[in-house]
């Protein structure tokens, strides 16, 4: 039996879980931005939970209260909100493709609005690819940039 004790099966190793944060890491989260800026800290810039359409009332009264402009790649659908920011959303069926070159075309746009917030007027903006956007397969940022821009000068 006690040459039993030493077999791996029987070893109960202490592992250290990996994720669990250390102290210096919970201190790194905790402080605010402006802190993590002056020690050269890496700011996540991706789209905040405001600055995104995520309630099923919002999308209905964008569809039926707003209007629309449109090109042969993707629909803009918009309607202004009483906030201080905009709010967007895309949409890109099945039928334009594949998981991958979908979630392509989405972070496409995402990247294209939070780098040019500005030129965003205050509206709740749905964004709706169209069929011939399979077109895109080999796209960027640009080029999609291009499109959404022409988009947004019709809107005005």
């Amino acid at each position: 039996m006690d040459s039993e004790k030493n077999l791996p099966a029987f070893e109960k190793e202490e592992k250290e879980n990996t994720r669990v944060l250390g102290e210096e890491q919970k201190q790194v989260r905790e402080k605010d931005p402006e802190e993590q800026k002056e020690k050269g800290q890496v700011e996540t810039c991706r789209l905040t939970r405001k600055e995104r359409l995520r309630l099923k009332r919002d999308f209905k009264r964008v569809f039926t209260e707003g209007e629309s402009v449109a090109n042969a790649y993707m629909r803009l659908v918009y309607t202004e909100n009483r906030l201080d920011h905009p709010r967007i959303a895309v949409i890109v069926r099945k039928k334009i493709g594949k998981s991958v070159f979908r979630n392509r075309l989405r972070r496409l746009v995402k990247e294209f609005y939070r780098l040019n917030k500005e030129v965003f007027p205050n509206y709740d903006i749905v964004v709706v690819f169209r069929e011939k956007s399979k077109e895109l397969k080999s796209a960027k940022l640009n080029d999609v940039g291009k499109i959404l821009m022409d988009l947004l000068e019709k809107m005005k």
